[in-house]
């Protein structure tokens, strides 16, 4: 057994024991917020004598438990901070910390750390359309796109279905989702092989989808308005025709990216009246946000109450 070097506390009442690291903490603020250390230490411990105070020889309780010496760090720094808080530093938590504290948030029933943390992963792999276009990105600030994975696996934990849709979509970019990725303590964070099951069929089902959405965009038929149809209509025809320059980008790009990301468009201008330039736009965001309500549907999996919302809207 060793000392933890950051939670050992000459002062402390309890020894907590994760593998082989012990950390010596307070029992009754860990009581104060989780009803389970409460329940764990109004239970009988082995117990070691310790000095506290200047009295020698005052028993200490010792309890085991059964999470990573990692793990547990990470929520004791929550609630029993080593160095000066500030609310002026925004902190962005490391995948790490966020997984640790869904993980034992649960287990240890500390609902406020438990609920904040899932609505971090909210924020970042969300339900809603425009949130998802305002982030524009795969991942939180400073996480490897394959925590994807580890998100998948709290959404499973949590219950909290609405994550799956955007992190099987961000894990349908991984080269090697098998393989997963190494933890904070040294284990190997994979799917289950029913989720792995449902990426390896989501990239291509998510491919499809997203070039019908294109397509339909793009269909060569101008506007009612329209006081040119003829010229119009050849211009969405021409960029139709000019996607096949785009394939690489078509494949690999985020599919609720809008058309004008892979048309040509000269001086901010597309080449077709303002008329036919609406209906491409209500086309390319109508399109989109159907395929955002059958996400699930696409990737073939189940998330109760998905796209509800905004169909009513």
């Amino acid at each position: 057994m060793k000392r933890d070097e950051e939670f050992w506390s000459d002062d402390g009442t309890v020894i907590l024991v994760a593998r082989d690291v012990e950390f010596r903490v307070y029992s009754g603020v860990l009581a104060i917020h989780s009803p389970v250390f409460r329940e764990l230490f109004s239970n009988e411990h082995p117990s070691r004598t310790v000095s506290i105070n200047g009295k020698d020889d005052v028993p200490c309780p010792v309890v085991t438990v059964t999470d990573s010496p990692e793990d547990l760090r990470h929520i004791l720094r929550v609630y029993m901070p080593r160095s000066h808080a500030s609310i002026f530093s925004a902190r962005e938590p490391s995948f790490a910390v966020v997984s640790a504290s869904v993980r034992l948030g649960k287990k240890y029933k500390m609902n406020p750390l438990y609920e904040q943390s899932l609505d971090f992963l909210k924020h970042y792999y969300p339900s809603e359309l425009d949130r998802w276009t305002d982030l524009r990105a795969w991942a939180p600030d400073g996480w490897p796109i394959n925590r994807a994975i580890g998100v998948i696996n709290l959404a499973r934990l949590s219950g909290e279905l609405s994550l799956l849709p955007v992190a099987v979509m961000s894990c349908t970019r991984l080269s090697d989702i098998a393989r997963g990725f190494t933890r904070e303590d040294g284990s190997q964070e994979t799917l289950a092989p029913d989720d792995l099951d449902v990426c390896f069929k989501a990239k291509t089902e998510l491919r499809k989808a997203s070039m019908r959405v294109l397509f339909d965009t793009l269909a060569p038929t101008a506007a009612p308005e329209c006081k040119a149809p003829a010229t119009c209509s050849d211009v969405i025809r021409a960029a139709l025709l000019g996607l096949h320059s785009r394939l690489d980008d078509l494949l690999d790009n985020d599919p609720f990216f809008p058309y004008t990301t892979y048309v040509k468009i000269e001086d901010g201008k597309f080449g077709v009246c303002d008329a036919c330039l609406a209906m491409l736009e209500d086309r390319c965001w109508r399109g989109r946000q159907k395929l955002w309500d059958r996400l699930p549907e696409v990737l073939r999996i189940n998330v109760p109450g998905w796209g509800e919302a905004e169909s009513a809207e």
